[in-house]
């Protein structure tokens, strides 16, 4: 009960300032345009959530000295967030940090790194990036589209995505390619929003989708058409 409180007092609602690569890939319209010009209305997520986010935060640090100790060379997070122009909207994120070489090996350029944790039934089915994209959960083909945005903004034209399995500690890196196709898509994406954003108009939803649509914190206002 005594965490149940503390952690309610961590939720926090807040509006998007900038598009966010870690969301571009978010398979709905009105979540991202509505976390611009509704966020005042979006329902707070509850306290166990909040718990996983806080967990996420602690994996980071002990998967940068895992990966020193296996003879990585990674560049940190920077402290602050990078801002992007792309025409007359702004992508701001922080990149988990980069690689220059593996031991006696140099990368030249260095490569994207993402960092993220995932439960071990995922963690076993996860082994390329292929594997990502074509993952049943949104939010894990997501962690591509990251990867995408991040090494196409950085100009670099490969990266890891490194998972840790949150009941074991084993580490997974997945290397990949920068899609270049994929990373158009995204930033077409954002120029085809910001519009939207500008003017407060509401993209038309997209059909109820429980993985999706059950768990937006912006359910109660949306009321996406339903198929029985």
């Amino acid at each position: 009960e005594l965490l149940r409180r503390h952690l309610e007092t961590e939720i926090e609602v807040y509006p998007a300032r900038a598009w966010y690569p870690s969301q571009l890939g978010h398979p709905c319209d009105r979540y991202l345009v509505w976390r611009w010009t509704k966020w005042q209305a979006q329902r707070k997520h509850d306290w166990i959530l909040q718990a996983i986010f806080d967990e996420g935060r602690l994996h980071q640090p002990s998967v940068y000295s895992r990966l020193e100790q296996l003879g990585f060379d990674v560049i940190r997070e920077s402290d602050r967030p990078t801002q992007y122009k792309i025409g007359g909207a702004v992508i701001s994120g922080r990149l988990d940090g980069k690689i220059r070489g593996f031991r006696t090996e140099r990368f030249n350029p260095p490569r994207v790194l993402e960092i993220k944790t995932t439960q071990g039934y995922q963690f076993d089915r996860l082994n390329s990036i292929d594997d990502l994209l074509a993952a049943e959960q949104h939010y894990i083909r997501e962690y591509a589209d990251q990867g995408y945005l991040y090494a196409f903004l950085e100009n670099l034209p490969q990266g890891v995505i490194v998972l840790k399995n949150k009941a074991t500690g084993v580490l997974k890196v997945i290397p990949f390619e920068l899609d270049f196709g994929r990373a158009e898509e995204l930033l077409q994406r954002v120029e085809r929003l910001q519009p939207m954003v500008d003017k407060a108009a509401d993209p038309p939803p997209i059909p109820y989708d429980s993985a999706i649509c059950g768990r937006c914190p912006f359910l109660h206002l949306c009321y996406p058409p339903k198929e029985f």
